[in-house]
């Protein structure tokens, strides 16, 4: 709440780490803390506050997912300066499943995907679950049409 209050989210806030919980919602509400007399406090200002609960939880999703305004950019500009893995630049749960297609498909580097016709990246997406498919879909578009 502080954070947003002083302007920090999302504009002044970086984001680093896997991104293996890019498919996981959750709920500020569902958030621990070392003492339950801190939680409690928390839990109670963010229910008193009408739509903070709301809000903190659609932040939350916006810095969770990959293609959220703002750091999918960040994501392909850190993933071409320093040479990132397919795994890395995926995500290990899109990796997982395309994997094999990927090894079949001469895919080695992040920018090899940029030699994929489009039927292949269609046909990667096709593997996934739909709001990953879409996702992945998106971050291919903007990857490729970044040069």
């Amino acid at each position: 709440m502080c954070a947003k209050k002083f302007n920090f989210i999302p504009s002044k806030t970086q984001i680093t780490g896997p991104d293996g919980f890019t498919f996981t919602r959750v709920s500020c509400l569902d958030a621990g803390s070392y003492d339950p007399n801190d939680k409690e406090k928390i839990l109670l200002e963010l229910l008193v506050k009408k739509g903070a609960r709301a809000e903190i939880d659609a932040y939350i999703k916006e810095f969770r997912d990959f293609n959220s305004a703002g750091v999918a950019a960040v994501d392909v500009q850190i993933s071409n300066e320093k040479n990132e893995t397919i795994k890395d630049f995926l995500g290990e749960s899109c990796f997982s499943v395309m994997e094999t297609e990927l090894d079949t498909l001469g895919v080695e580097t992040v920018e090899d995907i940029k030699e994929l016709e489009t039927e292949e990246i269609n046909m990667l997406a096709a593997m996934l679950k739909k709001v990953q498919e879409r996702k992945f879909l998106r971050k291919m578009s903007e990857f490729i049409d970044k040069d």
